[in-house]
């Protein structure tokens, strides 16, 4: 007599209904529907860098310089054969009084339309005011980089004043002109002179910061991103697998994550007053945007640690985020 024993294909058995239902519930959370939550959330980074291009409007191309019509280039002087010098030109502060050392400073930060700066002298008995003219000295430079002064990007002209017994340096520089400088600090000199008097060096210093705003709001975005995204990873790890949401949403949509966001922005915004706003030769490199995602990434990440030091809510049980305390038998 033959007896039918089951076979190991059997669907209907009890144990097999186990497996399969364990295979269904653990296959949610296969390497292959993880990469598919990753992409979820660098796709929404992608949505906002995008939105960011089209907010934020790229740089200008070159234009020609805006300083030529505002202070025209000079004549030179013809110096007679014999020059003695017998006069003096002494610059003076706002106060009228006589100062040794003349400087001229310009400060741009992330604008790139052209200043004006001025420095008004005053010269000895004997000097024609009309013959001052003013001329550069060697290149300007930040390190070994020069400043582009180009197609009349700097412009410079000495004018008497109304009383006659002044002369003001008007000096004007365009960044936005031909071609752009670099970030950094420019220090160089220009010269004073007139026939008769003792030329005179007048210091100038030119200061830019990298404008690219997308680039900076971009790293600060990728930092928050970047910090969001492992830690909706960790809620994801802590949460008991019995139990464990299967849609993204609720991993990213707590009030964890909520206030970690918010410890982002108040980081990355940190960040950028520190790092960016007070730097006057802020140069925008990969290193100093790197600065900026790690201190959003860090300031996301911390706010959510400190958050975890409370206890999961009932909420959080109940969305199957934190694991509920065993029922006490009756």
């Amino acid at each position: 007599m033959h007896i039918a024993t089951p076979r190991h294909d059997d669907t209907t058995s009890d144990e097999y209904l186990r497996s399969a239902d364990s295979r269904v519930r653990y296959s949610k959370y296969s390497p292959r529907i993880i990469n598919v939550y990753w992409k979820q959330a660098f796709g929404i980074a992608a949505t906002v860098l995008a939105a960011l291009a089209v907010v934020f409007p790229i740089a200008a191309s070159a234009r020609e310089s805006a300083c030529p019509a505002l202070i025209k280039p000079q004549t030179p002087v013809t110096l007679p054969a014999s020059n003695p010098v017998t006069g003096h030109l002494n610059a003076v502060n706002g106060e009228g009084n006589d100062v040794d050392e003349a400087s001229l400073a310009m400060d741009f930060g992330p604008d790139r339309a052209r200043d004006v700066r001025t420095q008004t002298y005053r010269l000895s008995p004997g000097l024609d005011p009309t013959s001052v003219r003013v001329y550069t000295v060697n290149d300007i430079v930040d390190h070994n980089d020069p400043l582009p002064i180009g197609h009349q990007q700097l412009t410079y002209r000495a004018g008497t004043t109304p009383a006659g017994d002044l002369v003001n340096v008007r000096v004007c520089y365009d960044p936005g002109g031909y071609r752009e400088p670099t970030a950094g600090r420019y220090v160089g000199a220009l010269l004073v002179t007139a026939p008769g008097a003792k030329s005179v060096p007048l210091a100038v210093e030119f200061t830019f910061r990298d404008n690219n705003l997308i680039a900076i709001v971009a790293a600060l975005l990728i930092g928050i991103v970047a910090g969001v995204v492992l830690q909706a990873f960790a809620i994801r790890q802590q949460a008991p697998k019995e139990t464990r949401p299967t849609t993204v949403r609720s991993y990213l949509l707590n009030f964890r994550i909520l206030f970690a966001v918010g410890g982002g922005v108040v980081g990355a915004l940190t960040a950028y007053s520190k790092l960016v706003a007070d730097n006057p030769t802020w140069d925008g490199s990969v290193s100093s945007l790197l600065s900026l995602v790690t201190a959003a990434f860090g300031a996301t990440v911390v706010t959510k640690a400190a958050f975890d030091l409370k206890s999961p809510t009932e909420t959080e049980k109940d969305a199957g985020l934190a694991a509920k305390p065993a029922a006490v038998p009756g």
